[in-house]
């Protein structure tokens, strides 16, 4: 891997190290890890967000700060440059549950989802809950514990950020699936019995979503933070004083939800095929942890499928974008299992028949065709050399006209 001059923040100095392009997310950001002898950091290159970074790097400190003084353990930030569009922070390791699940027993697996579950549901004892109704800060309906926004500036901060949950939001983050996929030209519909072809439309789909919002009855809820990307890529297992701990990336698409959706999120997790057994003793250990009463318990067991449902359509909408974009090689067995979950789902509840009879309609056989489209798609090159294009093209030039100019 080439060379480059770069910063070690925490050591305030510029120095030769390694910079390795890490395996690209469906942002436009590109992530890097930093190598000087035997320390690491990670650099994320937002540049590519133009006017966006910003608020991006903005969040990304605000809620750091909000999730560490929670108690959850997320990557400490080292420094952050709002000019050069790029952040600093700390090295996770390589120890994701994604190569965990690939290199230790069930055993140990089993145990490091239920240090996760633990981690979630310490958001739910801070109680940032608003059911509904204006509390705590009135403009935004939000709650804190027992304190004031002014003793919680950061933490204030951070949740005017957050999106509310409202049936307004429920029904547009499904939009990617209607918009990249319902509407693809490469999706065949049923013909009526006339021979006339179906239009599919938008407020159609829309008003689906809306029943099934108001169905669920989402006012008898607590709403609370979640951070809305949990998954098995997005979590690491550390070992901090002799305990193993949970830490969480990628959590910028935080946003008010219903307690069990990060739950449903990690028990879901289209990444990996997760044991039925291993979803009803986990889920019951997040009962405990976050000391559900029964009435809470139940109330989130009856959006469970909902919210699992809702969060798999959007993941298909934005994965089969993604498909073309960076190819099947990343995204094609993802897309897949996540298109298989989907139909199990709305097979099994018949209070799902009429989204699936949609979906039907607008796009015969589905599933068969999301799997010719991910044989079609193309394979986008993840060689060695290619990897070192890349390196050579962007985060040489990039963090060394970032270092010079923040150390300058």
């Amino acid at each position: 891997m080439p060379k480059s001059q770069i910063v070690t923040s925490r050591e305030n100095y510029i120095g030769k190290a390694q910079a390795e392009l890490l395996p690209q997310s469906g942002s436009e950001r590109r992530v890097f890890r930093l190598m000087k002898d035997r320390c690491s950091e990670i650099l994320i290159d937002a540049s590519a967000m133009g006017t966006q970074a910003r608020g991006y790097l903005w969040k990304l400190q605000k809620l750091s700060g909000f999730l560490t003084e929670v108690g959850l353990r997320v990557a400490r930030i080292d420094r952050l440059d709002f000019a050069n569009r790029y952040a600093v922070v700390e090295d996770l390791g390589q120890d994701s549950y994604a190569q965990c699940l690939r290199t230790r027993t069930m055993g140990d697996c089993f145990e490091l989802f239920a240090n996760a579950l633990q981690s979630l549901s310490r958001l739910s004892h801070h109680n940032l809950v608003y059911n509904g109704q204006p509390r705590g800060r009135a403009t935004q309906g939000r709650a804190t514990q027992g304190r004031t926004a002014q003793g919680l500036t950061d933490s204030a901060e951070a949740l005017a950020l957050l999106p509310t949950f409202s049936e307004q939001r429920f029904v547009e983050q499904t939009a990617p699936f209607f918009d990249y996929f319902l509407l693809s030209p490469n999706n065949a519909r049923q013909t009526s019995s006339n021979g006339i072809l179906p239009t599919i439309s938008r407020s159609s789909w829309q008003k689906v979503w809306q029943k099934l919002y108001r169905e669920a009855q989402f006012q008898n809820t607590e709403i609370t933070v979640a951070l809305g990307d949990v998954h098995i890529e997005n979590l690491f297992a550390l070992t901090d004083s002799e305990r193993s701990t949970c830490a969480f990336i990628d959590f910028q698409d935080a946003h008010f939800a219903p307690r069990c959706y990060d739950v449903v999120s990690l028990l879901e997790d289209g990444l990996w095929d997760m044991p039925d057994p291993w979803r009803k003793q986990l889920w019951s250990t997040y009962c405990e942890a976050a000391r559900l009463r029964q009435r809470e318990q139940h109330c989130a067991e009856h959006h469970y499928d909902l919210c699992a449902l809702h969060r798999d359509i959007r993941m298909l909408g934005i994965l089969y974008r993604l498909l073309y974009k960076r190819g099947r090689e990343r995204y094609g067995e993802w897309l897949a299992r996540v298109a298989r979950n989907c139909a199990k789902r709305m097979a099994k509840e018949s209070k799902f028949a009429e989204l699936r009879e949609f979906i039907d309609r607008s796009a015969t056989n589905w599933q068969l065709r999301i799997l010719e489209e991910i044989r079609a798609a193309p394979q986008i090159a993840t060689t060695k050399e290619s990897a070192k294009q890349s390196v050579k093209g962007s985060a040489k030039e990039f963090i060394s006209a970032s270092a010079r100019s923040a150390y300058s």
